[in-house]
């Protein structure tokens, strides 16, 4: 193992690294040290059943890529504690991080609290995964507040969280609000005509968003979908 390391710490050229789908261990982490030279730009750690030890032990990596290249980082499908969220906002706030994927991380209200912190930045994350968490109404008016306020995220996908009209209406009304956001993602949340409603309004006050995604795993009426998707469009609707 030591003379593997070696060889990848004269490693200069490796820019993207995923590890995928495998348990990674305390040992694993540390073999992540040997990339120290490299200019990785994209880290993706998914699925490996990340324990705190592991958490802690990749902080400290994470930040002295963030120091140094790392534009795009993917946790999704370890559970993050947190405790744990509270280290790695820490670490990612005030870097060049672009796009975070923290999808399917067992976050929970107290957790999207963590992440409101970070976007209430006005400069930092462009693009932010959060698909399949386990947020409640509380944690998304948090998230919704930073929103209103962020002028760097430009994609938002939030698909799979159960939003359902509440959760629906907070993000629509605290988007009302941003001059940045052109895309955002909310299939799969259980939103009827009364959330539909609110994302019609949404397109129709914000002239940035360029692109909302729906029509997926919701009850919104057909005709509000196809309101909303002509204003994207067009600009205007006529019934």
């Amino acid at each position: 193992m030591a003379s593997i390391k070696e060889k990848l710490a004269e490693n200069t050229i490796i820019e993207s690294l995923r590890w995928s789908s495998s348990p990674l261990a305390r040992d694993d982490i540390n073999v992540l040290e040997a990339f120290k030279n490299s200019n990785i730009k994209e880290l993706a750690l998914e699925s490996n059943g990340l324990d705190e030890e592991c958490i802690k032990a990749l902080i400290p990596i994470l930040q002295h890529h963030l120091n140094k290249s790392l534009k795009s980082l993917s946790l999704r499908g370890n559970a993050i504690t947190k405790s744990e969220l509270d280290l790695l906002v820490t670490a990612v706030q005030g870097t060049q991080l672009e796009d975070l994927n923290l999808s399917e991380c067992d976050i929970d209200t107290e957790g999207a609290k963590r992440i409101a912190k970070l976007l209430e930045r006005k400069e930092g994350i462009k693009t932010l995964k959060f698909n399949g968490n386990k947020i409640s109404p509380e944690g998304w008016e948090a998230i919704g507040d930073s929103l209103a306020d962020n002028t760097s995220l430009l994609n938002l996908e939030i698909n799979s969280n159960d939003l359902g009209n509440k959760g629906c209406r907070v993000i629509a009304e605290a988007l009302n609000e941003n001059e940045k956001l052109t895309s955002l993602q909310v299939e799969n949340n259980n939103i009827g005509d009364e959330g539909g409603e609110k994302l019609v309004e949404l397109v129709k006050e914000n002239e940035f968003i360029e692109k909302i995604l729906a029509k997926e795993g919701n009850q919104i009426d057909t005709k509000l979908l196809h309101e909303m998707e002509e204003i994207l469009e067009t600009g205007t609707f006529v019934d």
